[in-house]
């Protein structure tokens, strides 16, 4: 993404507990980024089971691993483009 976008980097422990903080912001992000309601259900959908997966599966519930999430809105100004990126710290 260049300069003129907005990211947003959360890196989170491997725990489920923070699930709804991420929802909260991805719907957010999406109502940003000129989302309908629907699409926005969507991507809280696919990001919510994202992060469940890269905990679970990724860093196999390891508390000593992170998930990193990464928002992108871009342009910073009536942004169309939304982006997310979920990272873990799992092997493969």
């Amino acid at each position: 993404m260049g300069s003129d976008g907005h990211l947003i980097r959360l890196e989170l422990p491997s725990s489920f507990e923070l699930l709804d903080l991420v929802q909260h912001l991805s719907d957010r992000l999406s109502s940003m980024a000129g989302l309908d309601e629907d699409a926005t259900h969507w991507v809280s959908v696919a990001v919510r089971e994202s992060v469940i997966n890269a905990i679970k599966h990724g860093n196999r519930e390891d508390h000593g691993k992170h998930v990193t999430i990464e928002f992108a809105l871009s342009p910073r100004t009536k942004p169309e483009e939304f982006t997310v990126e979920v990272l873990d710290e799992g092997e493969g």
